[in-house]
């Protein structure tokens, strides 16, 4: 399988919240038909294919795409604008997570920050 980019990850991303829903508070959660909904990172690792990864390599393979997926919504949500360019891969996991969790976030927000539109 090809990986995908950065792009790629959080186009698909959004269109899997769109089409399975949004969560808050845990990366994907169990609907009562059997199907998930996700999260902004739960999104991302689920399209780079990290939860159908069968081997380490497999995994580490997602991890890195989901991650940089996520950095960049990171920098187009602003979660965590003042980090320095070192803090932002561990921000990028954390800081993205805290601010999709964050009281009052909208599924609206979300979508834009995968899509790369900056909020105001």
């Amino acid at each position: 399988m090809k990986r995908m980019t950065s792009q790629q990850i959080r186009l698909a991303a959004a269109s899997l919240i769109e089409r399975e829903g949004w969560c808050q508070g845990t990366p994907r959660l169990r609907r009562t038909d059997g199907g998930y909904r996700y999260c902004l990172i739960g999104a991302c690792r689920e399209v780079a294919g990290y939860y159908a990864a069968t081997d380490a390599y497999a995994e580490a393979e997602a991890e890195a795409a989901y991650y940089a997926a996520a950095e960049a919504a990171r920098a187009a949500s602003g979660a965590c604008a003042n980090v320095t360019v070192a803090q932002a891969a561990f921000y990028a996991i954390d800081g993205v997570g805290a601010w999709n969790d964050s009281p009052g976030r909208t599924v609206g927000e979300v979508l834009a920050a995968l899509r790369g539109e900056a909020r105001t």
